[in-house]
């Protein structure tokens, strides 16, 4: 598994972990032993301060674009779907299929739109523009 140093954000397609420069969090990416794709974030101490309870298959796509700016951790499966991960003011982070609702489509970075599948891009271009 890779480790990135000064890591600055931005999209993860394969297992790691991900050292922010700025913040001192880790994102640690990892695909267990019966091929489930797990990511968490932990702070400067190594605290889990979110780990996804999504279960989506490391047989299929999949990819998440770290945004330390906005709060927000984005996850892409072809096997599950979309959902973005938002830091809340008290700290904590709330998980949320992003088909729910059409302004997280359109907030979606464009790192993480472009590597959707064609129908899903095809059905969500609407809310693109």
């Amino acid at each position: 598994m890779q480790t990135v140093e000064n890591w600055a954000g931005g999209l993860v397609d394969k297992p790691g972990t991900y050292k922010l420069s700025e913040s001192g969090q880790v994102l640690r990416v990892w695909i267990d032993e019966g091929k489930i794709v797990h990511y968490e974030l932990q702070d400067n101490t190594g605290h889990v301060i979110f780990a996804t309870k999504e279960r989506a298959s490391a047989f299929h796509r999949w990819a998440i674009f770290f945004d330390g700016q906005r709060g927000q951790i984005w996850f892409d499966s072809s096997d599950i779907g979309t959902s973005v991960a938002t830091k809340a003011p008290d700290g904590n982070y709330s998980e949320i299929a992003v088909a729910s609702d059409p302004s997280l489509i359109r907030a979606m970075p464009q790192e993480l739109f472009g590597r959707l599948t064609s129908s899903t891009k095809e059905r969500w271009k609407g809310f693109r523009q």
